[in-house]
């Protein structure tokens, strides 16, 4: 899975990030099955009260290159989704309105329907909740987001999560978000920690307690959502225990910031 900044990189870059095999004739292996593109966000019009889906200009550019730019990534096998995140005006996934989240869900669908999407992936952060004027976070403004979008996808377009702070810390409590089971919406989540200040830390909600798993990000399992459909630190978990000195070796390149192969 990779997030790509289209301010800073073309997509196409993704398809040049390789791992080494364990063989000689099978040396390097493309990682990598899901490419978000940022950067989009929510904003908001003060003169409508509209939550707005905004575009960064170089994505827009990417978009309207897609023949160029982002379908030679497809062709790779990889799906290409849009990852939305908070805009910082105090608006965000949750804290609107209903009427909000039924205006963002159609601004979506014709976003999909202009650009060949292979999903969407959602990220809460930046979004400035606490604004004057705006409303205070909620806990069923998201789940009515991930459901209504579920519902505009269908089966064939991926939805995904990133599980990151108090957005989605109450995603195992039906009785906060209304009864909605979030991860039967869900195709796959992951965790969105990440500080360059700190160790690597494994997020792993359905094995808190165990070795290796952060203590410094406890999470429990999103309602609705197995295990293996929480993945990427799960992925280096298992690597870690698998006792293959490969395997562990695997782990640690995981656990590395990553460069293209030239």
């Amino acid at each position: 899975m990779f997030y790509l900044n289209t301010t800073q990189y073309d997509p196409r870059l993704v398809t040049d990030y390789y791992l080494m095999g364990s063989s000689k004739d099978d040396w390097y292996k493309a990682i990598g099955s899901i490419v978000n593109l940022r950067r989009s966000t929510v904003a908001y019009d003060t003169a409508t009260g509209r939550a707005l889906l905004k575009l960064a200009p170089d994505l827009r550019y990417v978009l309207d290159h897609w023949t160029t730019r982002v379908r030679p990534v497809q062709e790779s096998g990889r799906k290409v989704c849009l990852c939305i995140e908070g805009g910082g005006q105090g608006i965000g996934f949750c804290n609107m309105t209903d009427s909000q989240i039924e205006d963002f869900v159609e601004q979506v669908r014709l976003l999909m329907s202009q650009y060949s999407f292979d999903g969407i992936n959602l990220w809460d952060r930046n979004s400035g909740y606490g604004k004057e004027g705006m409303p205070p976070m909620n806990t069923t403004s998201y789940p009515k987001l991930i459901k209504a979008l579920r519902e505009l996808l269908g089966k064939d377009k991926l939805l995904t999560l990133t599980d990151y702070e108090e957005p989605t810390e109450y995603f195992w409590d039906t009785a906060a978000t209304g009864g909605i089971k979030v991860g039967e919406y869900l195709d796959y989540a992951w965790s969105g920690y990440c500080d360059e200040k700190e160790a690597y830390q494994i997020v792993d909600p359905y094995h808190q307690g165990e070795a290796g798993v952060s203590t410094l990000h406890p999470r429990k399992p999103i309602s609705g959502l197995d295990s293996e459909r929480y993945f990427e630190s799960r992925q280096v978990l298992t690597l870690l225990r698998t006792g293959s000195p490969c395997c562990r070796r695997r782990a640690s390149w995981l656990l590395q910031p990553q460069i293209p192969r030239t």
